[in-house]
């Protein structure tokens, strides 16, 4: 469970500092 939470956390962080340059 904690090791498939993982590799989504490593996705949503590369996402949220797209989203803060895009801004």
């Amino acid at each position: 469970s904690n090791h498939s939470f993982m590799p989504i956390m490593i996705n949503v962080v590369p996402r949220t500092e797209f989203l803060t340059k895009f801004i």
